[in-house]
């Protein structure tokens, strides 16, 4: 599970980041929407995030089952809930982790641009590039040393990662980490040496 994050932060949340990132500093339609929405998890506990969620999945109260339900996908829904059914569980905690880890790389992202020179894009436009390659060519490699910081962080994130697998599941359905294999272990004070190793 803990690996699976690899490629979850570095080939979903990053590029996704980016590209908000890049709308707002655009101020696209619809910029000030996206900045409250992706930075409201930056701000709300971890523990609100995370029983929000898990109410909004839940099979009894939760909106998003009885949003299945309503247009026909009701077998889409587990027996047990999203979270109580093994199959879904992981599935469900990382898309849980896209949207929280989104909020976290657009303040970088978001920050990075605003230092970029808006002269840059404007020659850029007069000479006719398209928003597209404003963003490939000008922007990405102007942010590339934010974009690597954040590889690097979201790799030693893998083996600490664990508040989301505890707080949604316990770590029950096959939602166990690395990181909360040794919290769980040093609680309990139960073989702390193969745990600091």
């Amino acid at each position: 599970n803990s690996f699976s994050l690899l490629p979850l932060t570095l080939f979903i949340n990053m590029p996704i980041s980016l590209i908000f990132a890049f709308a707002i500093y655009k101020k696209y339609f619809g910029h000030q929407m996206f900045r409250v929405v992706l930075f409201i998890p930056t701000v709300i506990s971890a523990v609100v995030l995370c029983l929000v969620f898990n109410m909004a999945v839940s099979r009894d109260v939760g909106f998003i089952p009885k949003l299945l339900e309503s247009i026909g996908l009701e077998k889409v829904v587990p027996d047990n809930g999203f979270m109580g059914d093994e199959k879904s569980a992981w599935g469900m905690i990382l898309i849980f982790s896209v949207w929280t880890g989104i909020s976290t790389n657009l303040i970088y992202f978001c920050s990075a641009m605003g230092r970029l020179p808006a002269e840059v894009f404007e020659s850029a436009q007069l000479d006719g590039a398209s928003d597209f390659i404003q963003f490939y060519a000008i922007a990405v490699p102007l942010v590339w040393s934010t974009i690597t910081t954040i590889s690097i962080t979201g790799i030693s994130t893998i083996f600490s990662w664990y508040l989301p697998s505890l707080l949604l599941t316990n770590g029950t359905n096959g939602t166990s980490t690395l990181g909360l294999m040794v919290v769980v272990s040093a609680q309990s004070r139960n073989n702390l040496g193969f745990i600091s190793a």
